[in-house]
Formats: structure tokens, C-alpha cells, sequence
């Protein structure tokens, strides 16, 4: 009988320990989180930088405009160039740009006037660029 005491002693201590523990695991994880937090922020902090960096140089890199001046000649209309000019973006849309990148109050254009026309970069622009870049060998 002496055994058997000593066995329920042992379970009770067991439970209470495991009771114990259980509760406080996520203290004991959030301990050892905090603490490489705190011994490691540098690297935390180096890492937010560039992932900071990496999405705003991917956001600017899609918002970048290639720009165009031409000279209008004798007949041209905004319209005309939209039709000529503006490869995926609505005729509207591009008119819009134009008048905002020249400042022009109305559509009406003037012959000899210099415009600059925004422009869709193509993959041929960007094929050129890295075999400008690289060794024609």
C-alpha cells in the first residue's frame, strides 16, 4: 500500500507539473521570441529595409512613363495622335495625360507647337537596353 501512495504522490506531482507547463508554453515561446528580438533587431531591421526598398522600387518601376515630344504639323489633331499613339491605354485616357504632361486648358492644338506624348515602354525597349548592356560577342 505504501507503493501505491507513493504512486498517486507521483502522478499528482506529474499533473500538476504538466498542468503547470502547459499554461505557460506560450510564455516560454514568447520569451524566446522577445529575446531574439531584442539580441537580433539589427537583422529584423535590415530586413524590413529591403523588403521596404524591394516593393517601392517594384511599385515605381510599373508607374514609369516613357516620353515622346513631337512637333505638330499642319492637320494634326489630339485625336489624330490618340488614334496614332496610344497603343493600350483609352483614347480618352491618353488625351487626358497629354494635356496634363503639356498643360493644355483645351484639345486644341497648334501647328509648330512642341508636345510630349507618353509613350508605352514595349519589350523591344527593354531587349535593347540589356543588349546595349551587355557583350555583342
Amino acid at each position: 500500500m505504501a507503493n501505491t501512495g507513493s504512486k498517486k504522490t507521483v502522478d499528482i506531482r506529474f499533473f500538476i507539473f504538466y498542468t503547470k507547463n502547459k499554461y505557460s508554453e506560450q510564455t516560454f515561446w514568447r520569451g524566446i521570441i522577445m529575446t531574439f528580438i531584442k539580441n537580433n533587431s539589427y537583422i529584423l531591421l535590415l530586413i524590413v529595409l529591403c523588403m521596404g526598398f524591394s516593393i517601392i522600387g517594384v511599385t515605381k518601376s510599373g508607374k514609369e512613363q516613357n516620353l515622346t515630344e513631337i512637333t505638330i504639323m499642319e492637320g494634326d489633331t489630339l485625336w489624330g495622335l490618340a488614334l496614332h499613339h496610344a497603343e493600350n491605354m483609352p483614347k480618352e485616357q491618353w488625351m487626358k495625360e497629354v494635356m496634363r504632361l503639356n498643360e493644355l486648358a483645351t484639345v486644341t492644338i497648334k501647328t509648330g507647337e512642341d508636345l510630349l506624348l507618353p509613350t508605352a515602354r514595349t519589350m523591344e525597349d527593354s531587349q535593347n537596353i540589356t543588349q546595349l548592356a551587355g557583350d555583342n560577342r
